[in-house]
């Protein structure tokens, strides 16, 4: 029996040399995050592409509008994330077109790319990408007799989702994609206090756009320190009932006055001296010079 972790290795050496299959990402992006809040939603990512490990466009948008209340954004396969958004225009397209033309609503669109990547992940053919779709409007409502609309649950709400390249759709009040569901996440369910509030039975705390906004710089500032593939240029996208708005691109100070970096079991080092030498290093206020001699190969076989 084929091994599951590599027979689609073994169907692509039987496929012709022009395929349209993502088999493995080429040019990709970092992390991307979003946060809910109580008069909207706000993603931010940076603008920074990579071939393989090669940081080499550093003026890509990847937040992308798809209707006035609709904002999308993703991490992995660029090219991916076209078609991703090609798909969705193409939806928003046949809603206009339409005898009575509806319009898409946030979870619809969730809905939809759901059972999109599910079903090109069933024909090995997958959206190499973990996308956050962001929206503002009503919730989808399956009672056709009209009583659901009437009430309080029907009115105009934030919405945030997720779906990753297997088509699993996710609904919460915070994300973050890739390795930053090691590094972002936690920042921001501290944010929102969420373990101390789900710990007594409340809904994690829900902040407005203008507290998420210098969260969501920080969150972006540590990934911009500590992973490889995010930059400090950022752009930040919030999605209301005054519409989609993307910011222009703008640079995050970088941030290096940690202890950690500065200080070890000998004491402070790596500090800035006008005096200090190359190959010098400060141990508790004194200089005190490395010497790079010859190791004994004598000692050392004794």
């Amino acid at each position: 029996a084929d091994e599951p972790a590599t027979m689609h290795l073994e169907r692509a050496k039987n496929l012709p040399l022009s395929v349209d299959q993502t088999l493995s990402p080429v040019v990709t992006s970092g992390s991307v995050i979003g946060i809910r809040c109580s008069d909207g939603v706000l993603l931010a990512a940076d603008t920074m592409a990579s071939f393989g490990t090669f940081q080499k466009w550093r003026g890509i948008q990847r937040l992308h509008k798809v209707t006035d209340s609709i904002l999308i954004a993703a991490e992995g396969e660029m090219a991916d994330f076209q078609e991703m958004q090609t798909i969705l225009q193409r939806l928003v397209a046949e809603h206009e077109e339409l005898d009575d033309p509806a319009e898409v609503r946030p979870q619809q669109a969730l809905n939809f790319m759901h059972h999109v990547m599910y079903a090109r992940r069933g024909k090995q053919d997958p959206l190499w990408l973990t996308a956050l779709i962001a929206g503002w409007g009503k919730p989808c409502s399956r009672d056709m007799c009209g009583t659901y609309e009437q009430t309080d649950l029907y009115k105009e709400r934030p919405f945030l989702g997720s779906v990753d390249m297997h088509g699993t759709p996710l609904e919460s009040h915070v994300f973050a994609t890739g390795i930053g569901n090691y590094m972002a996440l936690p920042l921001l369910r501290k944010a929102t206090n969420e373990q101390e509030r789900m710990n007594a039975g409340y809904e994690p705390d829900t902040l407005t756009l203008a507290e998420a906004w210098p969260i969501a710089c920080e969150v972006m500032r540590c990934l911009a320190t500590r992973c490889s593939q995010c930059s400090n240029r950022i752009q930040i996208g919030t999605v209301s009932a005054g519409g989609v708005e993307i910011s222009d691109p703008f640079y995050l100070e970088d941030r290096w006055d940690v202890e950690g970096y500065h200080a070890s079991e000998l004491g402070t080092v790596h500090e800035n001296h006008p005096e200090k030498e190359v190959g010098d290093q400060w141990v508790n206020g004194d200089l005190m010079p490395t010497i790079y001699d010859e190791p004994d190969i004598h000692e050392w076989m004794a």
